[in-house]
């Protein structure tokens, strides 16, 4: 195993996603700036400006995906140039790209969910939550995770998004992920911490 440390930033790094292929890494913090490096956690391009603190990033096929403290999500071409902003009310937490449509789902201190068709740059839906948003997720079938600062994990299908299952934990909900072949549904929790739900 060999490590890689690398000093990006003398702010604290709070999001980072790996590119789709695996060749860059995207970090971003309380620095209000995106870094993009390589797999050696070297620069490939002069850090990215942006207006807020950053909360999360993700990639898509085609774009990046930057939740900000300026209560925008702002998605990036594989330029790195601004081509959406998404405005929200208060700050964006989080995001998520469905896995197949043209579709970011976005939970913000407001405790609010809002999917967004980011082709159209239009809003499908969105609803209350019942507290700040902390993570969202997709399955690659028709299902999706929301979990808040209540300690709540909401199933939701993806047709109408309408809620199908309530999961208590005991804490914030802080991280979610699917399995791949969807039979398994992993939750970490600030109090609990690790929970498997088949």
């Amino acid at each position: 195993n060999t490590t890689i440390t690398a000093y990006v930033s003398d702010n604290a790094l709070k999001a980072l996603a790996w590119s789709r292929n695996g060749s860059m890494l995207v970090t971003g913090g309380v620095g209000k700036q995106l870094y993009v490096l390589d797999t050696s956690l070297r620069p490939l391009r002069d850090p990215i400006p942006v207006d807020g603190r950053v909360w999360d990033v993700k990639f898509s096929e085609f774009y990046l995906g930057v939740a900000l403290g300026d209560y925008t999500v702002r998605l990036l071409n594989d330029k790195f140039e601004f081509i959406l902003k998404i405005d929200r009310t208060r700050t964006c937490r989080c995001l998520e790209f469905h896995p197949t449509l043209p579709i970011v789902a976005i939970g913000d201190g407001a405790e609010t969910v809002a999917i967004v068709d980011y082709e159209e740059g239009e809003i499908v839906t969105e609803w209350n939550a019942g507290d700040r948003v902390n993570v969202i997720v997709f399955s690659r079938s028709d299902f999706m995770v929301v979990g808040t600062d209540q300690g709540i994990f909401s199933l939701y299908e993806t047709v109408t998004f309408r809620k199908i299952q309530e999961i208590a934990v005991g804490g914030f909900a802080l991280t979610a992920a699917f399995a791949k072949n969807g039979q398994y549904l992993a939750l970490g929790t600030e109090g609990d911490g690790l929970q498997l739900i088949r």
